[in-house]
């Protein structure tokens, strides 16, 4: 009769009937004392209908509170994964990193064939022609002249 009914709803259904309930009441004993009722005997449709949407509504907040644990449980492995795939691409970028030291450092112990001048040598050659002044418009008569 008040299949899949907890306690707690079926003591509801029992103060809403006026019945008295003492809190250590068992199951069997809230059954049959609803089921005595008289205002059962003569609405038992309504107070039916009215146990089936209480259970209704306590099974669908139970489903949405497993949904929400899912959700919250796959937004959790989400993030977990963004992580792992964050610390993978970090591992990438340290040893990509060593790696072009490593070359940087083996180009700068190679010499220039054509020159047989040394990487560091023609770094400096690089900055001192990147640092020749730059002509400038003389107000005179000759437009250009070095400094």
């Amino acid at each position: 009769m008040f299949r899949g009914a907890r306690k707690e709803e079926l003591i509801l259904i029992a103060d809403e009937l006026g019945e008295e309930i003492t809190p250590e009441i068992r199951m069997l004993d809230l059954e049959n004392l609803i089921l005595d009722s008289d205002k059962y005997k003569n609405n038992k449709e309504f107070i039916d209908d009215y146990l089936d949407s209480i259970i209704s509504d306590r099974k669908s907040k139970e489903e949405q509170a497993r949904v929400m644990a899912e959700s919250r449980l796959e937004f959790e492995k989400i993030n977990l994964e963004k992580l792992k795939l964050e610390m993978e691409l970090g591992k990438i970028n340290l040893e990509r990193a060593k790696l072009e030291s490593q070359r940087d450092s083996n180009e700068l112990q190679h010499t220039n064939p054509e020159t047989k001048q040394t990487s560091i040598e023609n770094f400096i050659l690089s900055v001192r022609t990147l640092t020749l002044p730059i002509p400038k418009k003389k107000r005179g008569g000759i437009y250009f002249s070095l400094l």
